[in-house]
């Protein structure tokens, strides 16, 4: 069996925070520099990507703090107010500090599974928060909570499966926030033949030939925790020669993880 690895996250990605430059100095703000803040992704309705927030920054006014412009690619993590907030950055941009982000080492860590990664330990993070006003995690925290990880190759199928199955969601989000059952997993299916044709054609018949439901609010969480539960252990059973741990994104909780 393909090994799973326990890391530090400073050990996958620099862990980078972030800061305000002065709201006294006009000049300091409506420059060409994204400026994020968690406020902007309280807005972000369930998306991953981010580009641009409520207010720009000039590029006085970055060199004026801190914070520090994060490649694309780099994942966003609130770390106060509130914790968990979590998205990929769609260009280069900049936080306030309410953010222990993560520009991750390409060689041991796909920045779309680090992603996932961050939002499945989630709650773990947030147990790891201090303060007697609002909890938040510090630079320190971050840098030393581990995970469990696999191989690159397998880091990548699992990212591959997610953003495929998360791209259809975001898209029939856009046309209509009230998916149904029937629309959109045979809308995900038909997103996705390369995964559904080759370890789900029965249920995927079934699925066809099934009358469409009554429609219902069908949300990330929801799609993510079925959609994953379903085919993520078979898929890689059969598309890998070793077989892959039925657990997607181990928890370090678990003693046997990395054996």
């Amino acid at each position: 069996m393909e090994e799973w690895k326990k890391y530090k996250l400073s050990e996958i990605g620099q862990i980078v925070g972030g800061a305000t430059p002065s709201t006294s100095k006009e000049e300091y703000y409506g420059g060409k520099i994204s400026w994020i803040t968690p406020k902007d992704l309280s807005v972000f309705n369930n998306g991953r990507y981010i580009q641009q927030g409520e207010r720009n920054i000039t590029q006085e006014g970055l060199n004026s703090c801190s914070s520090q412009l994060l490649p694309k690619g780099s994942i966003l993590f609130s770390s106060r107010a509130p914790i968990g907030y979590v998205a990929i950055t769609k260009g280069e941009l900049c936080t306030n500090q309410g953010f222990k982000s993560i520009i991750p080492n390409t060689e041991l860590i796909d920045n779309i599974f680090l992603y996932y990664l961050l939002k499945y330990e989630k709650e773990r993070i947030e147990g790891m928060g201090s303060g007697t006003i609002f909890k938040e995690v510090s630079g320190a925290v971050m840098r030393s909570m581990e995970v469990t990880i696999p191989t690159l190759s397998i880091q990548k199928k699992i990212a591959n499966i997610l953003d495929c199955l998360d791209s259809k969601i975001e898209l029939n989000r856009q046309v209509n926030d009230n998916l149904s059952v029937n629309t959109g997993m045979v809308g995900i299916v038909n997103s996705c033949p390369q995964i559904f044709n080759r370890t789900f054609s029965n249920s995927y018949t079934l699925l066809s030939m099934t009358p469409p439901a009554p429609p219902i609010l069908l949300n990330f969480e929801v799609a993510f925790l079925m959609i994953l539960s379903l085919f993520a252990a078979k898929y890689f059973s059969e598309n890998s020669d070793e077989s892959a741990p039925v657990s997607i994104l181990k928890s370090t909780a678990s003693p046997s993880a990395s054996n």
